[in-house]
């Protein structure tokens, strides 16, 4: 299966430039661990990610000023991704190869698209293993059982 058929959509963003207080108020508002920080050219290019951890880490235990730290300081820069066209295999293979959780989604221009969180890939790779050996069992019919 690709992923863009099960990635998240939309996804939320922010600015380079934005201070840290913005993206927390943003998680907050819309309930979510981490943004995708994307410049406008004219199009939302991912150029990083942040998440709660890395405000928590490289802003709040270091005693800065939310406020008056931008996210661009602080986000991991030039983030894995994946494109909506990649199959979610490859993506859960790229997310253990990063030790990462979640992939910005991106189309053949490099826009964001969606995000894919680990869970989600599980899903979909668990259901599809349950359709094997669903088949594995049912698919084959044992006429005799024979004692060696």
């Amino acid at each position: 299966m690709e992923v863009g058929t099960i990635c998240q959509r939309p996804v939320f963003t922010i600015r380079p430039y934005e201070p840290v207080s913005r993206a927390a108020q943003l998680m907050g508002a819309h309930q979510v661990r981490y943004l995708v920080v994307v410049e406008l050219d004219p199009y939302a290019r991912p150029v990083g990610v942040l998440s709660e951890r890395d405000i928590v880490v490289r802003v709040l235990a270091r005693g800065l000023d939310p406020k008056a730290v931008c996210v661009r300081d602080v986000m991991t820069p030039d983030p894995t991704m994946v494109r909506e066209s990649d199959f979610v295999e490859a993506a859960l293979l790229k997310m253990r190869e990063s030790g990462v959780s979640r992939l910005p989604v991106v189309n053949v221009r490099r826009e964001l698209v969606g995000l894919l969180t680990r869970e989600d890939a599980l899903r979909v790779s668990a259901d599809d293993g349950r359709e094997d050996r669903d088949f594995m069992d049912h698919g084959w019919q044992v006429e005799e059982v024979v004692p060696v």
